[in-house]
């Protein structure tokens, strides 16, 4: 059962009771297999710092958590500056940064600084001897990770350094050069502590002739995740887990000591990210703690790419690309969730494949989602976390705080509509000038909110130059500057997001006219036009966003008249499509997706259907994750009856939605030409016409949304606003139970009761009514009933036990009362939006 209780602002709180909670969670967590995940965090951190007597520390990520100071100074090539570079949030090194003060240029270490608050900084003052962590605008990295890159006569001096033995060097790293013995540590002294690489040999191999320690089976193309303990006959080398003990003599590290080194023949060709130095003989546990996140981080796979996620109700389907790169070869991928609002990460499996599907999640609820390669080193890093949203999320608004996430819109001119080009699609007094009229504009918007419309359409057509005198068609503005013409849009976006409403651009793509767009042979004018709005009003939080296949959030642009080519060839949708929104994203860092037009069909006559006919078919466009919404104008245009026209129409949606794609049907569509009936003079005036309009939106073949095509709530006689005119009432109950209706059908919840009834006793009331038109999907279990008195902003709910009945007998109320009665149908997806209400005074 569900109850009630009034918020701190008056809102009606609707709560479900759920018993035996702590069973159902754990029975669900069994059901799926899943096991909590630790945070990823800077393991290495904890393993450093819990190691005794830290000499140096070198790294191109934070490794202490108490030090704040930069990691590396870098000197630009090209003009001898010097920046120091931090760690960002997350404890890597700022890349952006870096990037962003070198740009084209060679990035050089000056100094590799010491984490370990001893201030034995590793110093290269000479410029020819300082190695590279840019080049040419490109950092240098190894397996997703940034790396210093020594060229043969590079070094970094530590003269600041003085550890005697015993002691601990922990490098990580990679060799790039085959020949002779290549120094990662030079002490400068024969019988000095000398840790060098023989790839020619394949070992690593530490100290002079007598004291020698060495390990096989280094390939001098692999990374290395190396410690050398330097403590006498307790000395041991270990490379990528495999360790060998021996004797090392007693010298200690000192100030005559450099990372790689400038010695002819015998400097490191390579890279190193991390050097450790601690002035103690470190523990088995404590070089185990440090190698073990050495080894995920350096040697597990890279980043997994492409992370994808299609939403299917309660389930999500993953699907992502291997690494670039793996140190050895990729085994398995770790599948990892969680609900946003958590964060533990669970893991729902390991699998061999590419792809994952989890089911079992809860409807309406946001999830991240995250992949890790896996090798025998462990798993690598985690992918990019991509979130979702569960249930039928296509074609939603992306907006968890909108009143209703199904759209419902109508289209707008920033003014009145053009009195020499547009008499046949207004009801509006014509006047000599074309004022901006903000007040009748405002009046206009509050109308459809009203009625339930949510977004504003608004008309652009532009032109190549982009200016004024052709942002709208013909002259239809043609007493107004560019200026004005800017100005009146501004003011139209500024009142759309006062009133709380949603706008996106509606753009014509057909070559019918001069100042249209062939779609498909003009995609840069395209882009050129979507950049404009983006650029101007790109940021705007009102700019509709729909999810798309994927659950993706999309900024919205519309085509209308995009489909009429001849020869017609399919391939030009989706690749057309994809083409302009990629160029979008990338010359103006904006994701959008298309409400497409995709009228016509195949086109009816008597004869049947034409071959070749106009438009794309729903194949066409499979998998096309640009594709938020079909979006039909000339929904009824085809047939040269009225039978043939509204079996075309029911077929046309039909198509679409079988083929799974969300469609908003236009109530009143915009270009349904002036005899749409040949019984009808002019279209909107006859319940006939608005019957068929309603029936196709409103049953599941529009269940995605509804669009009003009239110009600024007026076609012809027909309006949805009233603003200067007189009339439109009846038109205004049909647009709202219209909107009522097809928004019922979208949601996964049920539809409002119909029909409530109710009858009075001297202290009851009997109630009943009738299932709602949709059930959201799953059988409706329950309904909520709740009473208040007039005048009393406390709704009690009637504590019946849970049943589909659809009727209730509620008693002990007071005589001679006026009481309003809600009642709300309930499935497996909670409450109906909104409650049917009703009112009756006791006897």
């Amino acid at each position: 059962m569900f109850g009630m209780i009034d918020g701190i602002n008056g809102e009606r709180l609707w709560i479900m009771v759920v018993h035996h909670l702590k069973l159902v969670l754990v029975c669900l967590i069994c059901g799926l297999g899943i096991i909590a995940v630790p945070n990823a965090g800077n393991a290495a951190a904890q393993g450093v710092e819990d190691a005794d007597n830290q000499a140096a520390l070198f790294s191109l990520r934070q490794l202490v958590s108490d030090y704040n100071g930069p990691l590396i100074q870098v000197r630009r090539s090209d003009d001898h500056a010097t920046m120091d570079v931090y760690s960002d949030a997350e404890g890597e090194l700022e890349l952006e940064a870096l990037l962003e003060f070198v740009g084209s240029a060679n990035g050089h270490v000056a100094v590799w600084y010491d984490q370990s608050g001893n201030a034995a900084n590793a110093v290269q003052a000479v410029p020819a001897r300082q190695p590279l962590i840019v080049s040419e605008g490109v950092p240098q990295m190894l397996d997703g990770r940034p790396a210093i890159y020594f060229d043969e006569f590079n070094e970094l001096a530590l003269s600041d350094i003085n550890v005697p033995a015993p002691l601990s060097i922990n490098v990580v790293g990679r060799t790039t050069f085959g020949n002779g013995s290549r120094y990662l540590f030079d002490p400068n002294g024969a019988e000095l502590y000398r840790w060098n690489v023989a790839p020619a040999a394949n070992e690593m191999r530490v100290g002079n002739a007598g004291h020698l320690l060495q390990t096989p089976g280094l390939d001098f193309r692999e990374s290395f995740v190396s410690t050398a303990i330097i403590n006498g006959s307790s000395s041991s080398l270990s490379l990528n887990g495999t360790v060998v003990a021996g004797t090392m003599g007693s010298n200690g590290l000192t100030s005559t000591a450099t990372l790689g080194s400038n010695a002819v023949g015998v400097g490191l060709v390579g890279y190193l990210q991390e050097a450790l130095i601690f002035g103690d003989a470190l523990s088995s546990v404590e070089r185990s703690a440090i190698e073990a996140d050495q080894t995920g981080r350096y040697l597990a796979p890279n980043k997994v790419r492409k992370l994808k996620a299609t939403v299917a109700g309660n389930q999500v389907t993953l699907k992502w690309s291997a690494p670039l790169s793996s140190y050895e070869p990729v085994t398995g991928y770790r599948v990892e969730y969680k609900q946003a609002s958590s964060s533990a990460w669970l893991l729902h499996s390991t699998t061999a494949s590419r792809s994952a599907v989890i089911s079992g999640l809860t409807v309406d609820a946001w999830y991240d989602f995250r992949i890790r390669a896996v090798n025998s080193y462990g798993a690598g890093l985690e992918s990019d976390v991509l979130s979702r949203k569960l249930g039928n999320a296509w074609g939603k608004i992306a907006d968890d705080s909108a009143a209703s996430n199904v759209l419902a819109s109508t289209l707008y001119f920033p003014g009145k509509p053009n009195d020499n080009y547009m008499t046949a699609y207004t009801a509006l007094p014509l006047e000599t000038e074309m004022n901006f009229q903000e007040e009748d504009i405002r009046v206009q918007l509050r109308r459809m909110k009203e009625i339930g419309i949510n977004a504003v359409q608004i008309s652009f057509f532009g032109a190549d130059t982009l200016s004024g005198s052709k942002f709208l068609p013909m002259n239809a503005w043609r007493n107004r500057t560019d200026g004005q013409i800017f100005e009146d849009y501004d003011r139209l976006i500024a009142l759309i997001e006062e009133e709380g409403l949603y706008f996106y651009p509606l753009i014509e793509t057909s070559s019918t006219m001069s100042f249209y767009l062939d779609f498909g042979v003009a995609n840069q004018k395209l882009v050129d036009r979507i950049g404009y709005w983006a650029e101007r009003w790109g940021d705007s939080p009102s700019w509709l966003k729909l999810y798309n296949v994927d659950g993706e959030a999309k900024q919205v642009v519309s085509f209308i008249e995009s489909v009429k080519m001849e020869p017609y060839a399919s391939s030009l949708f989706d690749n057309n499509l994809t083409d302009i929104a990629e160029a979008v994203a990338s010359d103006y860092d904006m994701e959008i997706g298309f409400a497409l037009d995709p009228t016509r069909l195949p086109k009816e006559t008597e004869g049947g259907i034409l071959p070749g006919a106009y438009g794309p078919k729903p194949a066409d466009l499979a998998g096309n994750a640009h594709v938020l919404l079909i979006h039909p104008w000339e929904l009824t245009v085809d047939g040269s009856t009225e039978e043939q026209r509204t079996r075309w129409a029911t077929r046309f949606l039909k198509t679409w939605k079988d083929a799974g794609y969300p469609v908003a049907s236009f109530m009143i569509a915009g270009y349904d030409s002036t005899n749409v009936f040949p019984s009808s003079d002019v279209y909107g005036k006859t319940a006939q016409w608005r019957a068929l309009q309603q029936t196709l939106a409103v049953t599941e073949l529009g269940s995605a949304g509804v669009t009003f095509g009239p110009w600024n709530g007026w076609t012809e006689w027909f309006h949805i606003t009233k603003s200067r005119g007189s009339g439109g009432d009846a038109n205004l109950a049909w647009a709202r139970e219209s909107i009522r209706i097809n928004q019922q059908r979208a949601s996964a919840k049920p539809g409002y009761v119909e029909n409530l009834a109710i009858s009075a006793a001297s202290s009851s009331l009997t109630l009943t009514w009738q299932a709602p038109i949709s059930n959201g999907g799953s059988a409706v279990t329950d309904y909520a009933i709740a009473f208040r008195a007039n005048g009393s902003g406390t709704w009690t709910l009637w504590p019946e036990s849970v049943s589909a009945v659809t009727g209730a007998y509620i008693t002990g109320l007071a005589a001679n009362t006026q009481y309003e009665v809600e009642v709300r149908a309930i499935n497996g997806n909670g409450g109906s939006e909104g409650a049917t209400r009703i009112s009756l005074r006791t006897l």
